[in-house]
């Protein structure tokens, strides 16, 4: 059976999947808003992709939900568009999967060496346009947060006490192994900051 379409107004519409099937959606220009539900079935966001992709994931006909991640300690929590299914191994144990719709939207599956980017850091942003698969490697390297043991909370820039007590802070960035340092005063904060963007521009292509 089809989805049912209702068309709301000119340019946008909404359907809902039967049964367990694909979620609800709304179509706005070239893009597609597929609504998430949390495991009680209650709708709690929506992941944008593109509107071009849309059919792909409604022929599959998996329902999609979100999943947390926390990246570190005391680290904000990144929600991902998921889906969850269930099935039993050769020895009969019930097993379950997670599929990743960044991973369905760009065709790839990734394991411990690879990754897809979100390249503007909105996990939900699943256009094909905000996606990059690169390596484990790289993308810890351009994460969005600052690593959960800095004392300044900025990313790269990190609060140095020497030995007397002095303070300074440090811009420490690691790219293929490679450790680079730069050292600045304690009134030099700001500049420090500015400093580790760019570094982040020039060693990696992107802040």
């Amino acid at each position: 059976m089809p989805d049912m379409i209702i068309i709301l107004k000119e340019g946008i519409n909404i359907a809902k999947g039967y049964f367990n099937g694909f979620n609800e959606y709304r179509i706005e220009g070239n893009s597609a808003f597929v609504i998430l539900k949390n495991r009680w079935k209650q709708p709690i966001d929506e992941t944008i992709i593109d509107k071009e992709d849309l059919q792909k994931l409604i022929d599959l006909n998996y329902s999609w939900h979100i999943r947390g991640s926390k990246k570190g300690k005391n680290s904000e929590e990144l929600n991902y568009a998921v889906n969850t299914y269930y099935y039993k191994d050769d020895n009969g144990n019930q097993k379950c999967k997670t599929i990743y719709l960044h991973n369905i939207i760009l065709g790839v599956n990734t394991d411990l060496l690879n990754h897809i980017n979100h390249i503007n850091h909105n996990t939900l942003d699943n256009r094909k346009i905000n996606l990059e698969l690169i390596t484990s490697m790289l993308n810890g390297q351009l994460r969005n947060k600052s690593n959960s043991n800095s004392k300044t909370g900025v990313r790269n820039v990190n609060l140095i006490t020497k030995y007397g007590g002095k303070q300074e802070y440090w811009v420490q960035i690691m790219r293929n192994g490679e450790k680079f340092k730069w050292e600045f005063g304690i009134n030099e904060f700001d500049k420090a900051c500015e400093f580790a963007r760019l570094k982040r521009i020039e060693l990696f292509g992107k802040e």
